[in-house]
């Protein structure tokens, strides 16, 4: 520092003046330090130059030595720790002291509770620390619990471990679907019932209303359908009695006297409802006896009383007997003389005539047909039904491409394959229509077994076997093809029974194992012939398939009061229409010779007949003497299931034809014998040899 001496000098002159007197200067001052010397300095708290980034300075000495400069150059005192240097700024011997991080610096976070990290969804984030240092910010990118799972995902949202639990309220995975029925307990796949289908929501809390499901609704009686779903079709305790439109015999009098002298069944039809059935139309009662006349107005023949008999010429084929109780004959034309029938060509000649007679003997109607055969030597080539209304199917055999007629229908001509043609008549006679019976194998010709049913509403069902596997065929009353079923198996014979709900009843007898569309049916008797029956609803569906017993044969089929009749070759069954099971087992009496026999099913009763051979023979009841003394044999016709009811002798006969009946007690018979017939009176033959139609009581 430089010295003030301006002041000094001029006092000194001046008191020279003053003196007068002459002076020197005074001599410089003594330097303090020499140029380029420094001195350490330091202005920090005492303890803190060399802590941290704490040093000490310097003072440069100045120019004229007088002194140091008051700058302390170079110092670094304390400051506040900055978070942001690794440096101990505050140099207090510890770095950062009080600092949370370093700035800039990234580490994982996670602020759910704890043990939820990595479970489910949850996971950790990352946190930056501030500027400051003093903390970290936000916890980026963590995914914490959610109060419940989304359902509407397949993720563990609430990270418990647990994807969608009942209790986050979910129910199911959404759009997935699954079956659902909301009727009663058992009552699924029974009848109409069925289940349907529910989608589950999108948000996956519950499904959305079942689609497609049928449950129990209450009976409709107009339908073949079990809508209330309890395994029963227009059961009564639905209110329901029938098949609208359906029709069946009826009769009001006492038990035992329909088909009895006057006494005849009626029709009644089921109302349009279902509910009920309709006036028994055309029966008649008993009345009071009237002496002067022929007839039996009590009605109190006895039982196996022959109630009427007719000649018919020679060489009848087949018989039916429809729900009224008429008897139609199919026969040979070129014999025949029916009384009451006029040859519509007399000149002509058609093979076969179909004639229909009333319940009491009359005759009602006959008519003329042809076809490529004569039936005298080849009548199982024909078939002959007639339905509980009374409508009428028959079968005719003709070769390819040739013409068949029925009565004076137009001629029909048949097809290319076609050997054989099916006639549906109504009950006056009427053609309703004629179609080929289809040739359903190379092999299959004209002698091929095949059988025909009548329908309650004017169908008519076709069966045939051998080579063509049991094919059944449905006709809709106009005659187009309703259902066509083909099964398995090379049955070597075939019945049919039509069912009152539109379906149908198949016989066979099959050596091998057979499927009639319910599945396979393996065979009982290793090879040997056993009766198969199958059912069928009115669409076709196989309903049941069985096979009762080893080594039967259906001769004869019929259905009526829940039960199917099945005559076989060693007796009689009784079957459950509803599920196939046997319910009466019965065999045919034993210890008989014979050489014929046919038998027909009625109601819960078979009507056998045979051509038994000469000798007293024993149906249960009592030795049975050969009518007459006769050496050449006797015709019997009796009533039986599970013991002979009744049986009589018609008289000698050499020829066995049919026997026909029909629930309501109506029994015919059809024999040949010579000259005469002594049943109950005698009658008269027409040629010699005649063909006899008789009807009995039941």
């Amino acid at each position: 520092m430089r010295r003030p001496y301006g002041p000094l000098l001029v006092f000194v002159l001046l008191a020279s003046l003053a003196e007068g007197c002459s002076c020197s200067e005074p001599p410089p001052p003594e330097p303090v330090c020499t140029a380029g010397e420094t001195l350490p300095c330091y202005g920090g708290p005492a303890g803190t130059a060399g802590v941290g980034i704490c040093r000490a300075g310097t003072r440069a000495c100045l120019a004229d030595g007088s002194g140091f400069e008051e700058t302390c150059a170079g110092e670094i005192k304390p400051e506040l720790e900055s978070c942001s240097t690794p440096e101990d700024d505050d140099c207090n011997g510890l770095a950062n002291d009080g600092c949370a991080c370093e700035p800039g610096q990234v580490t994982a976070c996670y602020t759910g509770p704890a043990g939820t990290q990595g479970v489910g969804v949850c996971k950790a984030g990352s946190a930056a620390c501030l500027p400051s240092g003093q903390s970290f910010g936000d916890c980026v990118g963590e995914v914490t619990p959610a109060p419940q799972d989304d359902c509407a995902t397949v993720e563990d949202e609430n990270c418990d471990g647990e994807v969608n639990e009942p209790a986050s309220g979910c129910v199911c995975a959404p759009s997935t679907k699954e079956a659902c029925y909301s009727g009663p307990t058992g009552t699924e796949g029974v009848g109409a019932c069925k289940a349907g289908e529910r989608a589950c929501l999108p948000s996956g809390t519950g499904f959305g209303p079942c689609a497609g499901e049928v449950v129990p609704a209450a009976e409709d009686c107009t339908t073949p359908e079990d809508e209330n779903c309890d395994g029963q079709v227009n059961e009564a305790s639905s209110a329901c009695s029938c098949v609208p439109g359906a029709t069946e015999a009826c009769y009001g009098g006492p038990p035992g006297t329909a088909g009895v002298g006057i006494c005849k069944e009626g029709v009644r039809t089921c109302l349009p409802a279902g509910d009920g059935w309709g006036p028994c139309a055309g029966e008649q009662p008993p009345m009071p006896e009237n002496a002067a006349s022929l007839p039996d107005e009590s009605c109190s023949s006895d039982a196996g009383e022959t109630l009427w008999k007719l000649a018919l010429p020679r060489s009848g084929l087949k018989l039916a007997v429809d729900g009224g109780g008429s008897a139609v004959v199919l026969m040979n034309r070129q014999q025949a003389a029916v009384a009451g029938y006029e040859p519509v060509n007399p000149a002509s000649y058609p093979q076969i005539l179909v004639a229909r007679f009333g319940p009491d003997g009359s005759f009602l109607w006959g008519k003329e047909a042809y076809g490529n055969e004569i039936p005298f030597t080849t009548s199982f080539s024909y078939q002959l039904v007639a339905g509980a209304n009374g409508h009428i199917a028959l079968t005719v055999p003709v070769f390819e491409m040739s013409a068949a007629a029925f009565g004076q229908s137009p001629i029909h001509t048949a097809g290319r394959e076609t050997f054989r043609v099916i006639y549906s008549v109504d009950p006056s006679g009427a053609l309703l229509y004629a179609v080929d019976a289809p040739r359903l194998h190379a092999f299959e010709d004209k002698n091929a077994p095949h059988a025909i049913a009548a329908g309650v509403d004017g169908s008519v069902f076709y069966a045939n076997g051998f080579y063509s596997n049991a094919h059944v065929i449905k006709y809709d009353p106009s005659g187009a093809v309703a259902w066509d079923r083909a099964n398995t198996g090379t049955p070597s014979s075939v019945a049919l029974a039509a069912v009152p709900d539109g379906g149908v009843v198949l016989a066979i007898t099959e050596a091998w194992e057979v499927d009639l569309g319910c599945g396979p049916v393996p065979p009982l008797s290793a090879g040997n012939r056993d009766l198969v029956l199958a059912r069928y609803d009115a669409a076709g569906n196989c309903q049941w398939s069985t096979r009762p017993g080893p080594e039967y044969e259906a001769y004869a089929l019929s259905v009526g009061g829940g039960f199917i009749g099945v005559v076989t070759i060693d007796g009689f069954l009784r079957v459950s229409l509803a599920d196939g099971s046997t319910l009466v087992e019965d065999a045919a009496p034993t210890g008989l010779t014979y050489t014929d026999r046919t038998s027909a099913p009625i109601g819960g009763d078979a009507i056998f007949a045979m051509f038994a051979s000469a000798g007293t023979t024993d149906f249960g009841l009592g030795p049975q003497p050969p009518y007459g003394g006769s050496a050449t044999g006797n015709f019997y016709v009796m009533r039986e299931v599970g013991a002979t009811r009744w049986a009589r002798s018609p008289g000698p006969a050499f020829s066995l034809s049919r026997v026909g009946a029909r629930a309501g007690g109506f029994v015919y018979a059809t024999l040949t014998a010579t000259n005469q017939l002594d049943l109950d009176g005698v009658i008269e033959s027409i040629d010699g040899t005649s063909y006899f139609l008789v009807r009995m009581a039941y």
